[in-house]
């Protein structure tokens, strides 16, 4: 057989919507705990409040690599799509999944919303704290559309239908 690794968009973008309700979770949590733990008298050394902050602001600059993973993914798929060999005849399939994908992104980017908003505390903190994950998330339908444009005029505006 031969079996291909193949990995959709969807599926990235699922991935990645399930990564960031587990960091924003566990920042907050983390978050709750520090404030716990810094008014006990056991924990009231200067490397225990070191290694919280280190923690707390590794945490923090997640919302940075979330950013550049999602830059990453757009410069791959771009790329990638360049060097797919394809016939002009599949751009009618591609632009009816362009709007399936871009239904899907817009479900993910409502459910990412109802739990900032409804999360009343956890809202505020996730909102004040990973400002790029929130931008890119609230954005999500619009930010794909984009993208997966470049993605078919890379696919299917290169000579001769061939990839490189």
């Amino acid at each position: 057989m031969n079996k291909k690794g193949v990995i959709s968009i969807p599926v990235v973008i699922l991935m990645l919507f399930v990564a960031v309700v587990i960091l924003f979770v566990s920042s907050f949590i983390f978050a709750e705990f520090k404030d716990v733990v810094s008014v006990e008298p056991a924990f009231n050394n200067t490397e225990v409040q070191s290694t919280l902050e280190d923690t707390q602001t590794a945490l923090f600059n997640i919302d940075n690599t979330i950013f550049f993973l999602f830059i990453g993914f757009v410069i791959f798929l771009i790329i990638s799509s360049y060097l797919i060999r394809t016939n002009p005849i599949f751009m009618v399939i591609m632009i009816i999944l362009l709007f399936i994908i871009t239904m899907f992104t817009m479900i993910i980017s409502n459910t990412y919303q109802g739990l900032i908003e409804g999360g009343g505390e956890f809202g505020t903190f996730s909102l004040t704290n990973y400002p790029k994950t929130n931008f890119i998330f609230t954005n999500l339908p619009l930010l794909f559309f984009i993208v997966d444009i470049f993605a078919l005029i890379a696919m299917f505006a290169k000579p001769s239908g061939g990839g490189v």
